[in-house]
């Protein structure tokens, strides 16, 4: 059996799958080297799952050939709520990632929102303030700004992209143990 995963990068992959898209971002350091938004939009979900959304994914595993897949935590205590058919596809693309000697990480909100900090140390309140942290990072990202959500609002399109760089900064904020690597100035 050939190991396509040997010549892998030294990146980081964090993905957010949703039912109907995926945002995803592709780091290496701290360097924003890839974004964007897959769009799943076929079929009934479960179909879509099988036909769309793990295909997809798998395709960024291959494209990107990381070291480390970044995800938000689907099952457990403080968990982040997603359809049962996204959280099957996200095991069974985990497990493949795993299979493939790639390191797995997943992370709640509150971790996410542990990452980002105001000036007095306080973590992020709420998406908005994570978001304009993130633009201020990666100028890049200035035009799929999301705009301050309402109660009424739709989740706006490209909010998985930039909870995937948030899930990115926990994962650097867990590996760097005290220090807070990202705060506002």
């Amino acid at each position: 059996m050939v190991n396509h995963y040997a010549r892998r990068r030294k990146g980081v992959l964090a993905v957010d799958p949703h039912i109907n898209r995926i945002g995803y971002a592709y780091l290496e350091g701290t360097r924003l080297l890839d974004w964007g938004i897959t769009t799943t939009r076929r079929n009934v979900p479960a179909l879509r799952v099988r036909k769309s959304l793990i295909p997809s994914m798998r395709a960024l595993l291959d494209r990107f050939e990381p070291e480390t897949l970044i995800t938000p935590r689907v099952r457990g205590r403080g968990s982040v709520r997603r359809s049962r058919h996204v959280v099957a596809a996200l095991g069974m693309v985990t497990a493949q990632a795993r299979h493939a000697d790639i390191a797995v990480h997943a992370y709640t909100n509150t971790q996410v929102k542990q990452a980002f900090r105001d000036r007095h140390g306080r973590p992020a309140r709420n998406k908005t303030v994570i978001n304009r942290l993130i633009v201020e990072r990666y100028p890049e990202l200035t035009t799929s700004m999301p705009k301050a959500r309402r109660l009424w609002d739709p989740e706006h399109y490209f909010t998985p992209l930039f909870h995937a760089v948030a899930l990115y900064w926990a994962w650097r904020d867990a590996a760097a143990g005290d220090a807070t690597p990202f705060s506002e100035v």
